[in-house]
């Protein structure tokens, strides 16, 4: 684009270009339509520079968008007390529900969303696996450590194979996303005599 061009909108004043339309006349309905169309981070970005947009960048109606469809439905599976839902903004739950990850599935899965995109984001807990031999003392133990997210963790003693099978219902992931699986795993050592897990 021509560095000279009209439609260059002047740092610190993009509500009026030089043509002297002036989008800060726009109904609040339209600039939140049209900031959905962005991101989050672009959001705050935006609102940290243009003053007139704090009402549109504060209001349920935009955070609505951010959150997914069925939001209302996880938050109903959640372990945790429900006072998450009961946040003063649909903004201060979007942030929420990125920086604090919630247990739901009478705690076997992790429910979060991914802060730049909205996102749903989720982790599986080992008791949410099928292990094969998992519920034999043999092949494998049971037990909490502190620093788990979740209630239990499966610690393997012995393996004459190893098979774990883990599943999730795409309609619970967020539509037109590429996602990634991981396994976490962490080495224990296990004194025999007395049960005592050392990291």
């Amino acid at each position: 684009m021509d560095g000279n061009s009209n439609n260059r909108v002047e740092e610190g004043n993009f509500s009026q270009s030089d043509t002297g339309a002036d989008f800060s006349t726009l109904p609040e309905a339209c600039i939140v339509y049209i900031l959905a169309l962005t991101s989050p981070p672009d959001v705050c970005r935006m609102r940290a520079v243009a003053q007139w947009l704090l009402p549109a960048v504060e209001s349920d109606a935009l955070w609505l968008r951010f959150l997914p469809d069925d939001y209302q439905q996880i938050l109903a599976r959640s372990a945790e007390p429900p006072s998450l839902s009961d946040s003063s903004s649909k903004k201060e739950l979007f942030f929420r529900l990125c920086d604090s990850p919630l247990l739901i599935d009478e705690g076997k899965k992790m429910f979060w969303l991914e802060k730049r995109s909205g996102k749903k984001c989720f982790m599986l807990s080992a008791r949410d696996f099928t292990i094969i031999w998992g519920s034999t003392p043999e092949y494998w133990r049971w037990f909490s450590v502190p620093e788990s997210r979740f209630s239990e963790i499966a610690y393997l003693n012995d393996v004459c194979w190893l098979e774990i099978k883990g599943v999730i219902n795409a309609c619970m992931l967020s539509p037109r996303t590429n996602y990634a699986a991981y396994l976490e795993n962490k080495f224990f050592w296990i004194r025999r005599c007395c049960g005592e897990v050392i990291n």
